[in-house]
């Protein structure tokens, strides 16, 4: 084997990785940046983290990253990530090239064979690029909490942000709930737009944190977290609408 590189996750990059994998077991990090974006299978979800120290002088290809934190985490305190380059024999005398992580401290190491490229799910542009937006607002941690909270998670994985009476407001979503009226909340904001923009978060964990929250009439809710540079999109439900459609 020829070693390539050394790469370093920081706990920042772990946690929020970690959250990726709800979204898509799929990722790839791609080489000589440290912008890491993942998709969901349904390709309704987008996200995107910018690491402040993480970087590749490979693309990293994970067909499983949860199996890849599993075996991660078996070495306590790992001290070394290297990247290796090794050739597979796939037939006969047919070889390609396959890219090795060996992850050691001083009692243990284990080698992990990444996958593929082309057999991966992941994003194939930046979503955010072509998107324009046509009202934002913030919410506090606070808020964030109470729209998001765990307690909750197993009744609600829908929301909507909508504008009543000039007030915008949130709601929690269950489709089988005729009584929602305690799942509302005012968000102390005003606006002459009129729109209703329901969301899913199905296979996202929100983290509790502030965020800057821009709503775009293509049917796609952006969510920029203020404290992590982190931001997801998703996109919008059905039952969605906005005052010119």
């Amino acid at each position: 084997m020829k070693k390539i590189t050394e790469i370093k996750f920081s706990d920042l990059d772990l946690k929020v990785l970690n959250n990726f994998i709800k979204i898509n077991k799929n990722l790839l990090i791609k080489k000589n940046t440290n912008k890491i974006t993942t998709i969901n299978p349904a390709k309704n979800i987008y996200a995107e983290y910018f690491s402040s120290t993480f970087n590749s002088k490979v693309d990293l290809c994970f067909y499983d990253f949860n199996e890849f934190l599993y075996f991660y985490f078996q070495i306590p305190n790992p001290k070394i990530i290297e990247v290796y380059s090794d050739k597979k024999e796939i037939s006969t005398n047919q070889f390609r090239e396959v890219f090795i992580i060996k992850i050691k401290n001083k009692d243990y190491e284990f080698n992990y064979e990444l996958s593929e490229k082309n057999i991966l799910i992941v994003p194939e542009k930046d979503c955010f690029s072509t998107l324009e937006y046509f009202y934002s607002f913030k919410i506090s941690k606070q808020v964030t909490e109470k729209i998001f909270s765990n307690k909750d998670k197993k009744l609600f994985s829908r929301y909507k942000f909508f504008i009543e009476n000039g007030d915008l407001k949130f709601q929690k979503c269950n489709e089988n709930l005729r009584d929602l009226k305690n799942f509302k909340y005012c968000l102390n904001k005003k606006s002459n737009q009129n729109f209703i923009a329901e969301f899913s978060t199905e296979y996202i964990n929100i983290f509790f944190s502030d965020y800057e929250v821009s709503v775009s009439n293509q049917y796609v809710i952006k969510l920029k977290n203020n404290h992590i540079n982190l931001n997801y999109l998703i996109a919008l439900e059905k039952n969605s609408k906005f005052e010119n459609n």
